[in-house]
């Protein structure tokens, strides 16, 4: 899959139009398994979502981790300490 075709997906999975119905498509699997085998589309992803909520990552060592913090914030966007899931 061309990087292009992925963000096509991207978009079509990720809208709020969609709805339900991505759960029902085809290539909704496609778009899913190329998250977890292409670390650049997987980052990708996580650039996006960070993007679009305006969250900084510019002080945090690496995206897995500032993906771990954005989902531990609260809704004022602060850090809910224990709540970060640990690596054994």
């Amino acid at each position: 899959m061309t990087f292009e075709e992925f963000k096509i997906l991207h978009q079509k999975f990720t809208s709020d139009l969609n709805g339900n119905v991505k759960w029902n498509d085809p290539e909704y699997n496609k778009y899913i398994d190329e998250i977890h085998e292409n670390i650049e589309f997987h980052e990708w992803t996580l650039k996006e979502k960070f993007r679009k909520n305006k969250f900084d990552t510019e002080s945090i060592c690496c995206l897995q981790m500032a993906d771990k913090i954005f989902d531990s914030l609260d809704k004022k966007r602060n850090i809910k300490y224990g709540d970060v899931v640990s690596f054994p």
